[in-house]
């Protein structure tokens, strides 16, 4: 994760056909928030967008394809930054990545859409026939081992059994997945939203990690310089 460099000139604006695309985007992944991937089609996407079935289909080949893009824009917005196993080997880097998990789950608080989005597509991508069961597959095996590696390089910097660290990962892993499965099922069934920052952050101390103010700082300038601009279906 590196600072955002300001090279001072203007932002590319949009061409009509890159609003449009982005526009069918927004409105595909409000209804897959609100519905899930099965239960949508390409046709209520088209409604949503104010545009007809065949103009989408110029934009947009296939509602599969318009899932994995959303995907991918969710994990620009909302995931943890990642790199390989490689990426997490010395005790710096791996205090960076732990900050950014922190603000990350702060800044999904504001973000519901979106987590709720993942939720539900996740869930559906048990399935082997669905179309994002290989993206999550290939997700979860890249969390346990960069999560699995920065713990074993953690766990030698503060004497722990560097054995355990691969267990430590995974535990993160779920308590961060069910905290968030929790929340979209709403009042009741989970704490008050701020609870899964505070889960988090109790579950770094009961490894000896707290960050600094200064390394969250940095978390949430990394994540500002990778994340797009907000886009917005009225927009």
């Amino acid at each position: 994760m590196t600072e955002p460099v300001d090279t001072g000139a203007p932002a590319r604006r949009m061409t009509k056909g890159e609003r449009t695309r982005e526009r069918i985007l927004a409105c595909a992944m409000e209804l897959f928030s609100e519905s899930g991937f099965s239960s949508v089609s390409l046709r209520d996407i088209a409604a949503r967008a104010h545009m007809t079935h065949a103009g989408l289909l110029h934009h947009f080949s296939s509602k599969d394809e318009l899932l994995l893009t959303a995907l991918e824009r969710r994990d620009q917005i909302q995931g943890t930054q990642l790199s390989d196993g490689e990426g997490v080997r010395s005790v710096a880097a791996v205090r960076r990545l732990f900050a950014d998990v922190i603000v990350t789950v702060e800044r999904n608080l504001a973000e519901r859409a979106l987590v709720s989005m993942y939720v539900k597509i996740s869930a559906e991508a048990s399935d082997v026939e669905h179309p994002a069961h290989t993206y999550f597959r290939r997700r979860y095996i890249k969390l346990r081992d960069v999560f699995g590696q920065a713990f074993a390089v953690w766990f030698e910097h503060v004497g722990r059994p560097v054995s355990q660290a691969r267990i430590a990962g995974e535990r993160l892993i779920a308590l961060m997945d069910g905290m968030q499965l929790q929340w979209i099922l709403g009042e009741g069934a989970s704490p008050a939203g701020t609870d899964m920052v505070e889960a988090v952050e109790q579950f770094f101390t009961s490894y000896d990690f707290t960050p600094t103010a200064a390394e969250l700082a940095a978390a949430h300038a990394a994540i500002d310089a990778r994340s797009p601009e907000e886009f917005t279906p009225s927009a």
